[in-house]
């Protein structure tokens, strides 16, 4: 399974594991199939692993490994362990591209949870 974030078209909002996971949006509507709610692994896995391979760049990115691309996000806790509710509450700590820190999130939204937008094109 991949899910696609259609960034640089959208932002990309990392919280979306949490509609995953819930199958509820960001304000609480729903759920929305709840027989199709998936465990926080299997969403995450779907965004980085399963979305590199989709796009045919699993030998180079989707994944932390020694020689693939380290682009990932650094948050403020477990995202595979921490209650559903507490995905929305979660907070981007760093951004890095590279394997480097990124100041690619306005210093303004970094602390807006579901609401920051990454700056990735349009929405910059």
């Amino acid at each position: 399974m991949a899910f696609g974030t259609d960034c640089p078209v959208e932002c990309f909002h990392p919280w979306r594991v949490y509609c995953a996971v819930t199958r509820r949006d960001f304000t609480g509507n729903g759920p929305f199939l709840p027989e199709q709610a998936l465990t926080p692994y299997q969403a995450l896995y779907a965004y980085t692993a399963g979305g590199a391979y989709a796009s045919g760049e699993e030998r180079i990115k989707g994944r932390i490994r020694s020689g693939l691309l380290a682009d990932f996000l650094l948050v403020d806790r477990n995202l595979l362990t921490c209650p559903p509710e507490e995905l929305l509450s979660a907070r981007c700590c760093a951004p890095m591209w590279a394997g480097r820190a990124s100041s690619a999130i306005h210093p303004s939204e970094a602390k807006q949870g579901p609401q920051f937008r990454w700056n990735c094109g349009p929405c910059s």
